[in-house]
Parts: C-alpha cells; sequence; structure tokens
C-alpha cells in the first residue's frame, strides 16, 4: 500500500518491509520513481523507470542491496 505524505509516498509491502518513494516523473506513457526502504531492508534503494499503458505499467528497477547492484523488471497496476 501507497500512502501520500507532502512531496512522497510512504509504501508498506506484505512482507514487513517499508520505503520512502518518490516520483521523478509520471505522464501519460512513462514513469520513473526511486525508492529508499527504512527499517527491515535499510540497505536497499532502487529506481524503477517503465512504460505506461492506461492504468498499468511495466518496465526495469535497478537496485542496490548491500552495496552490490542489480536489475529486475517490475509490472504495476493501480
Amino acid at each position: 500500500m501507497w500512502t501520500r505524505e507532502g512531496d512522497h509516498y510512504v509504501a508498506v509491502w506484505g512482507d514487513g518491509a517499508t520505503a520512502i518513494l518518490t516520483v521523478q516523473r509520471f505522464t501519460a506513457t512513462q514513469l520513473v520513481f526511486g525508492r529508499a526502504d527504512y527499517g527491515k531492508n535499510v540497505d536497499f534503494v532502487a529506481t524503477y523507470s517503465g512504460i505506461v499503458t492506461g492504468s498499468t505499467a511495466a518496465g526495469q528497477v535497478t537496485f542496490l542491496q548491500g552495496g552490490i547492484p542489480r536489475t529486475g523488471i517490475f509490472k504495476a497496476a493501480w
């Protein structure tokens, strides 16, 4: 669940992860947002970049966890 708090969102996942999400770009066709975890996964930071289609988005996530860079894919719906 994402909750808006001023210029960012606070997100909570089912596994107990919590993060601050900042929207860097959100248009009818593109989104980019940053993620910085706190609490359980304090060493996790990520950037999500994707293509928006209606009320869904999909794309690439690049992240650092424990100082190790990784990439993956994400899908989102709202």
